[in-house]
């Protein structure tokens, strides 16, 4: 079976809209700052120096079917990251998708990203856990 994946409507590549759905997957991940050092090149310019972040990478299913990948959060203590579970109900501010697809899985499975760097989502748990 060669299904195709659902795709959100045209005019979210082009107008910022507010996304809902359902939280399917979390991953707790850290990244690492990476910024120029200022007139100081003792080493590479482009060393990681920067102060570690705790984030989450998640995949919202929206309630039109289609994904959004994307990442909650950046705290530099594991408490301060929110408290994000698969099964919870997000509202995301409004974004603007991306038309980049990196591979031909997310195409195929029909995840999309927010047209920004950091691919940072913004918005509130609409509906919290019992």
């Amino acid at each position: 079976m060669n299904q195709e994946a659902p795709k959100p409507d045209a005019r979210r590549f082009t107008e910022a809209a507010p996304v809902s759905g359902t939280v399917v997957y979390v991953e707790a991940i850290v990244e690492r700052c990476e910024y120029r050092r200022a007139k100081r090149y003792s080493f590479s310019p482009f060393a990681k120096i920067g102060p570690k972040y705790m984030r989450l990478r998640v995949l919202v299913r929206t309630d039109e079917g289609w994904t959004l990948a994307g990442k909650i959060g950046k705290a530099l203590e594991n408490v301060s990251v929110p408290d994000v579970r698969v099964g919870d109900r997000i509202q995301v501010e409004p974004i603007m998708l991306s038309r980049a697809e990196f591979t031909r899985e997310q195409r195929a499975k029909g995840i999309y990203t927010p047209n920004t760097l950091c691919r940072t989502l913004r918005g509130k748990v609409v509906r919290a856990r019992a």
